[in-house]
């Protein structure tokens, strides 16, 4: 007959195993369906404000708006999004001007498969100056360089909820110089993973300009 003993341990190893488990998938999982954490030192950016990145000049006469692709090879959520922005680009690239912005080389490859350019910010001077601290997030310039959109790619983590394509409706948006809806101003909550620039908490950053 097995003893009480026995079962306690028995119970409290299963339970063990269970907290194990459960702590495994919020780290996998769960963490990624709440809204990003904001880092301490972030300064909140307006729409509308004028971001002056000398990278995009050439293109911004060319009046057309400029999609800055946010990316993070090593962040679950930007995997996730690269199908979808890989759409975007092959269906929008006569009329916007692409680039991806990373904080390491890892994200060469899919853009130079694309044939748009990849600009390295190491320290997040243009995340900050987009106000900006999670990816997978897009940012939407109109020619000028004023921030018309920042925001999510889509409410569905695989970006296949087409009401909630907010990216690219916003995207839409700018083509056709329409002022951005209210919904999709609302959609400017992140959620994904911090920018790696982000997370040593205390570290100074130096301002873009």
């Amino acid at each position: 007959m097995i003893s009480k003993t026995k079962i306690v341990a028995g119970v409290l190893i299963l339970l063990v195993l269970s907290g194990g488990i459960l702590t495994v998938f919020w780290y996998q999982q769960l963490q990624y369906l709440t809204p990003t954490p904001t880092p301490i030192h972030y300064s909140p950016v307006a729409l509308e404000s004028s971001i002056t990145l000398p990278f995009v000049k050439e293109k911004a006469q060319e009046n057309r708006p400029i999609f800055l692709h946010f990316y993070n090879p090593e962040c679950p959520c930007s995997r996730f999004n690269q199908d979808h922005f890989r759409s975007l680009v092959n269906k929008y690239k006569d009329q916007v001007a692409f680039y991806t912005i990373v904080q390491s080389v890892e994200g060469e490859p899919l853009s130079e498969e694309l044939g748009i350019p990849v600009i390295s910010d190491p320290e997040g001077k243009i995340a900050d100056a987009c106000g900006v601290y999670a990816t997978p997030q897009a940012v939407i310039l109109q020619s000028d360089q004023a921030l018309y959109y920042r925001g999510n790619y889509n409410k569905a983590r695989y970006c296949t909820t087409r009401s909630t394509r907010f990216a690219e409706l916003a995207l839409q948006s700018a083509i056709a110089q329409k002022k951005l809806p209210l919904a999709i101003q609302l959609a400017g909550m992140p959620y994904g993973c911090n920018l790696p620039s982000d997370e040593v908490v205390g570290q100074s950053r130096i301002s873009l300009f």
